[in-house]
C-alpha cells in the first residue's frame, strides 16, 4: 500500500468524483474544477523572480534555473528562492523551457535548434536540429524521457515528438489531435505517479497557468489538472512557463515545478511515498478468454511486491464462480520492491461444460505477514467454454500515412506477417493525413494509434501492452498468439460485380458455440496497389539512406509507391452493424447480411477485396476485438486487365545482398512463376521455376552466393507478364 501525501492517488480519486474527462483545449470546461486544489501540497511559491521575460525552469536537484525567454540571462536560485548567480552561455538567446538529463541542459528559442548546454562551465556543446518531418514541432517546451533517454519536444499546439538527443531522429510521436492541448509553453516528464508515464504541461495561453497531464501510452490528455491560482499563484498572474520534476529537491519527496512568467517560482510535492512493509498486489490475468471444454487450462497472471520488504513467498489462490478454492504457496521468491513476478498455477481448472465463468484469483499472505492493503489482491475474468474449435483468421490494421517516414517498414513488417501466415491472416492499411484516409478510418485511428506506424491486432488489447495500437516490433509475435485464441463464430462471404459498378456482398456468421454479448457484423472494401501523384501518395522514406532495408534507394518520398491493402470504406461503419447478431446466441446459429457498396471513381475496382469480420463492440474502446473475418477477392477482373495486373513485386530484401535476397510478389489469379537473375548485359546467371502458384502473397528466396559484386536484375514472369526489379550483390 502506498501513502501518498501529495498525492496523485488523491488527484484520481477527486478526478473520479467530478467526473473528469479528456479536454480538446487548455480551457476550463464550464469553469467546473476536474480535480480539488485539496489534492495539491504546495512546497514553495517564490514571487522573487519578477524579471521581465522568465519562462523557462529547470533543475539539476540542488538549484532551479529559470531562462530569459526575450534575453540571453539565465538565473541560478535557492530552492528558497535566492538569486544565487545569474549567467550567460555565447551563442544561446531568447530559451523558453528548459530540460536536464543528468549532465546536460538543453533549451530552445521556440525553433528547429536545441542547444545542448553545460551550465557548470557555461558553454554551448552543440545544437540539435529538430527534422523538417516533425512538421510545426519547434522547441517550445522540452522534457528529458530516461526511459529513452531521448527528449520530447513540441510548439504551442503542435505534435509532441521523442527525439533522440544525439542525432535528432524522431523516435514517437504523439499527435496534438490526440493529446488534445493547445498552449503548451513547458513540460516535464513523469516515471512516479502509477499508472505512467506521463508528461505534464503547463499552459502559455491561459490566465492563470493551469497544469495538464498526458498520458505517454495513450497520447491523451488524462483529463487531470490544475489550477495555479488555487495556491501557488493566488493572483492570477499571467501564464505558464518551464516546468521540471525532480527527486529529493526537496528531501524524501518528488517536485513539479515551474515558473509563472515573471512573477512565481513554484513547487508541489508530486509524490511522497512511504511503502507498507508488506504488500503484494494482482497485477494482471494473462489466461485466455476463450477455451474449450474438457481442456485443462493453466491459471496465469502477474503479481507485484509493493511492500518495502523483499517478497520471498505468498499465497495464490483462484476459484472459479463458487467453486472450490485452489491455493499454492510460492516460496523461493526473491522479488524487491516494485518488482514484478508472473506465475502459473500448480493447479489447472479443466471445465466440464460449455458457457461462461468468473475466475477470481488473489494473492495473499506476503511472507507469511498480514497484507497491508486488501483492496489490490484480487483480479477477475469472465472466460468463455466453448465445444468446437473454429479456424481463426487474424486482421492486422496498420496505421500508416504517405507522409509517415517510418511507415515503409510497417509495410514490410505486414508483408512478412502475411507471408508467413498465407490464408490465416489479413493485412488491412487504415491511413491517416493523406489521400487515402477517410472518416471511418480516422476513427478507428482517433481510438487507437498510439503513434504511426501502429498495429492494431485484432483491434485486442492484450495483458501485456499498455494500449491496443501497438508498435510495429510485436504485431508478428501478437498475430502469432491470437492465432493460438478460440472464437466461437465462423466468418464467410462472397461478393459479386455488376451493373452502375455496384459490388453486392453477402456474409454470413455461424457460431459453434453459445455465446453472448453485443456481437457486430462489418464488410471492409479493401484497394490494393493505390498509386497516385503529389505529397497525398508519394510515400516519405526514412529508409532511403539505410542500406539492406527494402526501401534503401528507392527515394525519399518514394514516387509512384503502391500503397498496400488500402482501406476504402467500413459498410459496417468503424465498429460494425448492430441488430444482426442478437445478444444471445446458440450452438450452430446463422446470421446473414448483405451489404451494398457503389464503386467511386477513383478506386480501381479490379484491385478490389472484400473483408468480413464479426466483431464485439463495448462502451470500453479497449474491449471492441474482431473475433473473425473472412476475404474474398471479386474475381471479375477482364483477361488484359488481369495480365496487367498480376504479379506485383511488393518488396526485395536484403538490398544489397550478400548470400540470399528476399523477392516478395503478390497474384491476383493462379499461374505458372518463373524468376531469372540477369547481369546488366542481360546475359541470364541464374534462374528457377516456382511453377503453379496459388492467388495470394508469396515469398521466394534467391542465392546469390555464387554471383560476383555488382548490380543485377531479377526479372519475374507470372504467366506471360513480366516484371523486373533492380538490386545490388555486395
Amino acid at each position: 500500500m502506498k501513502r501518498i501525501l501529495c498525492t496523485l492517488l488523491l488527484v484520481t480519486v477527486f478526478g473520479m468524483l467530478l467526473n473528469a474527462q479528456s479536454e480538446s483545449s487548455n480551457v476550463p470546461f464550464n469553469g467546473i474544477k476536474p480535480v480539488s486544489s485539496k489534492a495539491w501540497v504546495a512546497q514553495f511559491a517564490h514571487t522573487t523572480i519578477s524579471q521581465s521575460g522568465s519562462y523557462g525552469a529547470e533543475s539539476d536537484g540542488t538549484h532551479i534555473y529559470v531562462t530569459k525567454w526575450n534575453g540571453d540571462t539565465i538565473w541560478k536560485y535557492t530552492t528558497a528562492g535566492v538569486l544565487v548567480s545569474s549567467f550567460k552561455i555565447t551563442g544561446v538567446s531568447a530559451i523558453r523551457d528548459l530540460a536536464y538529463d543528468g549532465t546536460y541542459f538543453y533549451g530552445g528559442a521556440n525553433a528547429s535548434a536545441i542547444y545542448k548546454m553545460d551550465f557548470s562551465t557555461q558553454t554551448l556543446v552543440s545544437t540539435i536540429t529538430i527534422p523538417s518531418s516533425a512538421t510545426g514541432v519547434t522547441a517550445r517546451n522540452i522534457c528529458y524521457d530516461p526511459i529513452n533517454d531521448g527528449l520530447w519536444v513540441g510548439a504551442w499546439g503542435s505534435n509532441l515528438v521523442l527525439l533522440n538527443k544525439t542525432t535528432g531522429a524522431v523516435m514517437q510521436t504523439i499527435l496534438s489531435t490526440v493529446h488534445g492541448q493547445t498552449s503548451m509553453a513547458g513540460s516535464a516528464f513523469d516515471t512516479v505517479t502509477p499508472g505512467g508515464p506521463y508528461i505534464w504541461i503547463i499552459t502559455g495561453g491561459s490566465f492563470p497557468a493551469e497544469i495538464h497531464q498526458i498520458s505517454v501510452t495513450t497520447g491523451l490528455s488524462t483529463g487531470l489538472m490544475h489550477y495555479t491560482a488555487d495556491d501557488v499563484n493566488p493572483t492570477g498572474a499571467t501564464s505558464g512557463g518551464g516546468l521540471f520534476i525532480t527527486p529529493n529537491l526537496i528531501p524524501g519527496t518528488v517536485t513539479l515545478g515551474g515558473v509563472v512568467q515573471n512573477a512565481v517560482l513554484f513547487g508541489y510535492d508530486l509524490a511522497s511515498i512511504q511503502p507498507d512493509s508488506f504488500d503484494v498486489a494482482m497485477e494482471s490475468l494473462t489466461f485466455p478468454t476463450n477455451a474449450v471444454v474438457n481442456n485443462p487450462m493453466q491459471i496465469k497472471g502477474v503479481i507485484k511486491n509493493k511492500g518495502l520488504i523483499t517478497l520471498n513467498d505468498v499465497s495464490l489462490n483462484y476459484q472459479v464462480d463458487n467453486g472450490p478454492v485452489q491455493t499454492q504457496n510460492v516460496t523461493g521468491l526473491s522479488t524487491t520492491t516494485n518488482q514484478t513476478y508472473a506465475f502459473t498455477h500448480n493447479i489447472n481448472w479443466t471445465p466440464s461444460t460449455t458457457g461462461n465463468f468468473t475466475i477470481k484469483v488473489w494473492a495473499a499472505s506476503p511472507n507469511g505477514q498480514t497484507d497491508a492493503d486488501n483492496t489490490n489482491d484480487t483480479l477477475s475474468k469472465v472466460v468463455s467454454i466453448f465445444d468446437t474449435i473454429v479456424a481463426k483468421t487474424v486482421v492486422i490494421e496498420q496505421a500508416t500515412g504517405a507522409w509517415c517516414q517510418y511507415c515503409p517498414d510497417g509495410s514490410v513488417v505486414l508483408a512478412g506477417i502475411l507471408a508467413n501466415n498465407p490464408g490465416k491472416t489479413i493485412g488491412v492499411a487504415i491511413h491517416n493525413g493523406d489521400g487515402m484516409a477517410f472518416t471511418d478510418g480516422n476513427a478507428v485511428n482517433s481510438a487507437y494509434a498510439q503513434g504511426y506506424p501502429n498495429g492494431y491486432v485484432d483491434r485486442v488489447l492484450f495483458p501485456d501492452q499498455a494500449a491496443v495500437g501497438m508498435s510495429r516490433s510485436v504485431w508478428a509475435a501478437k498475430t502469432a498468439e491470437r492465432l493460438n485464441d478460440i472464437v466461437p463464430v465462423l466468418v464467410t462471404g462472397t461478393a459479386t460485380y455488376g451493373a452502375g459498378k455496384v459490388i453486392t456482398i453477402e456474409m454470413s456468421a455461424k457460431f459453434y458455440s453459445g455465446a453472448s454479448g453485443d456481437f457486430r457484423v462489418n464488410a471492409y472494401i479493401v484497394e490494393d496497389s493505390v498509386t497516385g501523384t503529389g505529397s497525398a501518395y508519394n510515400q516519405a522514406n526514412y529508409y532511403n539512406t539505410v542500406a539492406g532495408h527494402p526501401y534503401y534507394g528507392a527515394g525519399n518520398p518514394i514516387i509512384g509507391y503502391k500503397h498496400r491493402h488500402v482501406l476504402r470504406a467500413m459498410l459496417g461503419g468503424p465498429w460494425g452493424t448492430s441488430g444482426v447478431i442478437p445478444a444471445t446466441v446458440n450452438k450452430n446459429d446463422i446470421f446473414n447480411k448483405q451489404y451494398t457498396y457503389t464503386v467511386p471513381s477513383g478506386i480501381n475496382p479490379n484491385r478490389l477485396k472484400v473483408v468480413f469480420l464479426v466483431q464485439k463492440y463495448n462502451s470500453d474502446p479497449n474491449q471492441r476485438p474482431i473475433l473473425n473475418a473472412a476475404e474474398y477477392h471479386l474475381g471479375f477482373v477482364d483477361a488484359i486487365e488481369e495480365q496487367q495486373l498480376n504479379g506485383d513485386f511488393a518488396a526485395l530484401y536484403p538490398n544489397p545482398a550478400e548470400n540470399v535476397t528476399n523477392i516478395e510478389f503478390m497474384l491476383v489469379k493462379s499461374c505458372n512463376v518463373r524468376m531469372e537473375v540477369l547481369n546488366l548485359l542481360g546475359e541470364r546467371v541464374s534462374s528457377a521455376e516456382l511453377g503453379t502458384m496459388p492467388v495470394g502473397e508469396h515469398q521466394h528466396q534467391v542465392d546469390v552466393t555464387s554471383l560476383p559484386a555488382g548490380v543485377y536484375i531479377l526479372r519475374a514472369d507470372f504467366g506471360g507478364t513480366s516484371r523486373t526489379i533492380k538490386f545490388t550483390v555486395k
